[in-house]
């Protein structure tokens, strides 16, 4: 598969800048790839960026960089990278309530009224990662992680 095996690992190279780009930017490098897939596909101009990519077995870049973000969030909470990533997250805390958010083991978003850090990191990273099951999050290596998000979402 030529998409697969020299234009997606550039575009997931790059995954984690181009995740704070602007949406226009995003969708622009999304239609580049459909280009791409209609392609090698020989399919319609009209056919769905959904239906070529469920054809090449693949998902589509936002949920590409989704699947990356949360692979890395697992790797920070789990200690397998630098402290000055763990440092940038903190668990829900209840005040000596339990609550959902707090036994589901719930990150805190941190607020912010700017638009360009709302895509940051430390707040992106947070909301998908509370976005994930329970028994995702609960997974004893990065191997079965990357296994059970493929398994929720629907690619395996």
């Amino acid at each position: 598969m030529l998409l697969k095996g020299l234009v997606i690992p550039v575009v997931d190279y790059g995954d984690i800048v181009y995740g704070t780009a602007s949406a226009q930017n995003r969708e622009s490098l999304q239609v580049s790839v459909n280009k791409f897939a209609r392609i090698i596909l020989s399919a319609p101009p009209r056919t769905s960026c959904t239906v070529l990519c469920n054809e090449l077995r693949m998902m589509t870049l936002k949920r590409r960089r989704q699947f990356h973000l949360s692979t890395q969030m697992y790797k920070v909470l789990n200690g397998f990278c630098p402290a000055y990533q763990e440092c940038k997250f903190q668990y829900k805390q209840s005040g000596g309530q339990v609550t959902r958010a707090v036994s589901h083991k719930d990150l805190e978003i941190l607020r912010s009224h700017l638009k360009i850090t709302s895509r940051a990191f430390s707040i992106d990273g947070a909301i998908n990662w509370n976005g994930l099951p329970t028994q995702t999050r609960i997974c004893e290596t990065v191997a079965q992680f990357r296994n059970s998000y493929l398994c929720v979402f629907g690619f395996i």
